[in-house]
């Protein structure tokens, strides 16, 4: 079955890189692409296209930007799962976006062995995830589920690569599978032996979770910090469905461990925090040669300098980094003797276009750097 997935990004060359990179998997049936250029775009094609399984989203967009796309997903596609795109150092933005329900995120330069390992998680997590919830309807749907059925669904869960605990609104557990039992750090009749609240960071988080359950009908992509067997804290992006389970009304709750992602954020933020702190320092000590007006007056040259250039030069280093694994693999196929005509041909159409893009982006580059000499030799005349 083809994964849909919409990339929306307002720069034109995105669209090539994405569908040169993934020209395989598409060709194979495993992906297809839809792309919007701002998020109003997305919003539109989502109405259109409700069977999309995610989204890879930029976040600085003309017209409606991609927080504010974030925002006003859940109106349109609740279920989508997000991936946002930003600069390496744009964590304030990134932080946001997390909170707002993404799912993960990438920066740029886009590094496309990592896109497309995080594209299959996302999408494993999704299958998993629609497999679970048809059961569960199909279960539902049947009223007296016969024990074929419920053996399909206890294995469903018990193999699934995402935590699943079924508790009574109390707390009492009545089902844990192998995958939650792992993040927790013990067994799941352990698991079944304690209250779900006790695994909890805060005790009060699952009370608060159900009072959410009573006044919107469930739970999406809460985070929520828990501890596991040997005290250490862990990270879990939750939601929470009710549901009736062997003639008894409790609340499914599915965990997606996020830790990593959450460390990594973590570590983000503390080389950011380290480059704001060397920069404060740098600034101190120009600030005893250069009046205040001048410095900020550099500071925003800067800024603009990096903002325009990134761009065009960021497309180009992918591109000639794709251009190199292309080769690469060329000539792996030419010393093994298995090169073939339309190997070579597919080689040359794919090595005009992204030398198309590189000559494109890299003149551009040129032209904003000319542009700015200029600037700087018109202000000293």
């Amino acid at each position: 079955m083809t994964a849909k997935i919409l990339v929306v990004d307002d720069e034109p060359d995105v669209e090539s890189l994405i569908t040169q990179r993934f020209r395989r998997a598409v060709r194979a049936g495993e992906f297809s692409f839809l792309f919007a250029h701002n998020g109003q775009q997305a919003l539109d094609t989502l109405c259109t296209s409700p069977d999309i399984d995610m989204v890879m989203s930029d976040i600085n967009m003309p017209g409606m930007d991609g927080l504010t796309f974030l925002s006003r997903l859940p109106d349109v596609a609740p279920d989508v799962r997000v991936v946002m795109v930003s600069a390496y150092g744009d964590m304030t933005n990134i932080r946001t976006a997390m909170n707002r329900g993404a799912f993960d995120f990438v920066t740029k330069p886009i590094d496309f062995t990592d896109l497309e390992a995080t594209i299959r998680k996302v999408l494993g997590f999704r299958l998993a995830e629609k497999q679970i919830k048809e059961t569960l309807r199909q279960t539902q749907a049947a009223e007296a589920a016969s024990r074929a059925s419920e053996q399909r669904l206890r294995h469903l869960l018990d193999t699934s690569p995402v935590g699943v605990i079924i508790t009574t609104e109390s707390g009492r557990v009545v089902y844990c599978n192998q995958r939650q039992a792992d993040l927790l750090g013990v067994s799941r009749d352990e698991v079944a032996a304690r209250d779900a609240g006790a695994f909890y960071a805060d005790p009060h988080h699952l009370s608060q979770l159900v009072d959410c359950v009573h006044t919107q009908g469930c739970v999406r992509n809460a985070e929520v910090e828990f501890r596991d067997a040997e005290g250490r804290t862990k990270w879990g992006l939750v939601s929470i469905d009710p549901m009736e389970y062997e003639g008894q009304p409790v609340l499914i709750v599915w965990f997606y461990d996020i830790t990593e992602r959450k460390r990594a954020l973590e570590a983000v933020q503390e080389a950011k925090e380290a480059a704001e702190n060397a920069l404060a320092e740098l600034e101190r000590t120009q600030a005893s040669l250069v009046q205040a007006e001048k410095m900020a007056s550099l500071g925003q040259l800067i800024a603009g300098v990096a903002h325009e250039i990134n761009t065009p030069l960021g497309i180009a280093l992918t591109s000639a980094t794709f251009l190199a694994d292309e080769i690469g693999k060329l000539r792996e196929l030419a010393v093994s003797g298995r090169m073939r005509k339309a190997d070579f041909d597919r080689f040359i159409d794919g090595a005009g276009e992204t030398t198309t893009l590189l000559v494109t982006n890299t003149t551009r580059a040129a032209d904003l750097v000319q542009s700015f000499k200029q600037v700087a030799a018109d202000t000293t005349s």
